[in-house]
């Protein structure tokens, strides 16, 4: 009988944290560079990797070919905070074409993408110059 009790308190404990932390989650105030955030593409075509960035704690922005921009939004779990990334590399499933089916590498842990969407580099850039 005090298992069964037992039991329970854990499990409404364990809704309750979850139902917090995804309150949470809902409720932090959208990140600046999210305007520049086009709209969700399914794969992207790219010949080379020219430079990535991380935006944000589940995004990064990658610079193919020569002047094209992309936002990532990589799915959780992965690494903590992608801002502690020193290193990147794509996992792709055929090459020349990212995917949300593929992966993105962060000091060696695979993170599956969740979103891959047109990011407005210049627009970026002259909002962070006109924020200074």
């Amino acid at each position: 009988m005090a298992t069964s009790f037992l039991k329970g308190c854990l499990a409404l404990c364990a809704a309750l944290v979850l139902t917090a932390c995804a309150a949470n989650r809902e409720t932090e105030p959208t990140a600046p560079f999210m305007q520049f955030v086009g709209e969700p593409e399914r794969s992207i075509g790219f010949s080379q990797l020219v430079d990535w960035r991380v935006l944000d704690r589940d995004w990064v922005m990658l610079r193919v070919n020569r002047n094209r921009f992309f936002a990532v939004q990589l799915m959780q779990p992965c690494i903590a905070d992608a801002r502690e990334a020193i290193g990147m590399r794509l996992v792709q499933g055929s090459a020349g074409r990212l995917t949300t089916a593929d992966r993105v590498v962060l000091q060696g842990r695979d993170c599956r993408i969740a979103r891959i969407a047109p990011f407005d580099h210049a627009g970026w850039r002259e909002a962070i110059v006109t924020d200074r």
